[in-house]
Formats: C-alpha cells, structure tokens, sequence
C-alpha cells in the first residue's frame, strides 16, 4: 500500500553549517564564532571520539565498525538539531549533508535532515595536519572534502566556498555573508 503521507517539508531555520574537509578550520572558526557571542553546536564525530578515548578505547577502536560510528554521528546530530530553536542564530560544525561524504546513503541522510540551514559555508583547506582524531590522509582529506560540497548541492544548498585566510578575517568574511532568516 503507498505511503498516504507525502514527506514534510523541511523546518527553515536560521542555523549556519561551518564544513569542509578536514584541516580546514571549522572549528576554530567556529571557536571564534562563540568567543563573540554567537551560539555553536560542536562537530559530532570529535565529540563521540573524545567521548570513547574519556572511557579507555583508541581511535582506532572507536572507528572498527565504520559504519555503525558514521550511524552514531548521524543519530548524534539529529538529537542536537531537534533540541535547537529553529529561529535561533546558531553555527553547526558541519550538518547533515557531511555523513553522505562518510559513507551513509542519500536517503538515509535525508530521512534525518529535518531542518533547512540558512547559510552554507565551504572553507578550503589551511594545510593538512594529522592529530589524534583524524585516520585519513591529505589525499583521502581532499577527495572527502569534495564529496562534501556534492553533498550539499545534492540536497539543494549552495556553498559559498570561504578562502584561507586568517582566522579574524575569516568570522568577518562569514559575518558579511549571512543571509537574514526569511
């Protein structure tokens, strides 16, 4: 029997994703973002990271079931994004779109994604550095990090690819760029 129920559409928020490849500043930038006031919601996989290394695993383990922790992150900013106010002024180090680049499908993304983000911004790479978080390499960095800008065209964003620059210049360049809330 078909599903008698079309899919919602998605709640228009007032959120801003900060994304991009890995070593590309998110979270600095977002850092900066919340020293001078503004609301941010953390990058989900770091946290779950740093969670499982607080209770004796590595990253290594953490990480075995690629999937099942890709899943996890999922699942992590689904609960974050429906505990916001949607008309709050926030910035998200990284959003939805960023699991298709990690593995999850589309539709399985999609069925998460609840929210429609005001802004997308895009920063280019600072130069790649390795830490106890991050697996991958520069190459595999590079490649992943334009899956991720697919990504966000794929569910109808429109990137703004924010350059390297330094890290005050950068909030102003993202300040300049909002687009108000409708």
């Amino acid at each position: 029997m078909p599903n008698s129920n079309p899919p919602k559409e998605p709640i228009t928020t007032a959120w801003t994703v900060i994304t991009g490849g890995a070593s590309s500043g998110k979270t600095t930038l977002c850092l900066a973002l919340a020293s001078l006031g503004y609301g941010i919601i953390p990058e989900a996989a770091r946290l779950l990271i740093d969670f499982r290394i607080s209770e004796g695993m590595n990253v290594l383990d953490v990480r075995k079931d690629y999937m099942g922790f890709q899943r996890e992150v999922l699942h992590t900013k689904v609960l974050w994004e429906k505990r916001r106010e949607a008309t709050a002024t926030l910035f998200l180090d990284r959003g939805m779109p960023d699991s298709c680049a990690y593995g999850l499908s589309f539709d399985e993304v999609q069925e998460g994604h609840k929210f429609k983000y005001q802004n997308v911004f895009f920063l280019e790479p600072v130069g790649f550095q390795n830490d106890y978080a991050r697996v991958e390499s520069e190459a595999s960095a590079k490649e992943v990090a334009e899956s991720i800008f697919q990504a966000y065209l794929d569910f109808g964003y429109t990137p703004l690819r924010v350059p390297k620059l330094p890290i005050p210049e950068r909030v102003q360049f993202v300040l300049d760029r909002l687009v108000p809330p409708q």
